[in-house]
């Protein structure tokens, strides 16, 4: 009987400690997912057949030109990120109007592409224009 208090004791006081140590250790594995989301934004831009397209758009990584009927996606992004699209449409020795759409889709973590911006209209003779959407959600 001498034996098992002591046993018992010291059995009571390492249970007692271990279930304080669990308590009192902040669960940062959680809170840094919950600061980091990745978002995601795809651009599309078109227009019809008798105009040329250049333009470029904001990524990740700086600006990107680009030539004809674009349709990328890029990322992940912070939160902030202004994401930009600039198109010139213009004529290839032909005459006539052509329609544009220039579209920014963004998307957080595995969430779906939500449209954010859309500049879309026609042009008789060529021009410009351009979309922006900063991620604020």
């Amino acid at each position: 009987m001498k034996r098992i208090i002591p046993i018992l004791t010291t059995l009571l006081a390492l249970l007692i400690c271990s279930a304080c140590t669990n308590a009192d250790e902040p669960d940062t594995q959680k809170a840094d997912t919950e600061t980091k989301d990745n978002y995601y934004v795809r651009y599309e831009i078109s227009n019809g057949s008798a105009f040329s397209v250049r333009g470029n758009v904001a990524t990740e990584k700086g600006n990107l030109d680009f030539s004809g009927k674009f349709n990328e996606t890029f990322g992940p992004v912070p939160k902030g990120f202004r994401a930009y699209a600039y198109a010139r449409f213009y004529h290839e020795g032909r005459g006539g109007s052509t329609n544009y759409n220039i579209r920014i889709y963004v998307s957080k973590n595995t969430e779906p592409f939500v449209l954010k911006s859309q500049k879309s209209g026609t042009f008789p003779d060529g021009g410009s224009d351009e979309a922006s959407y900063t991620i604020d959600f």
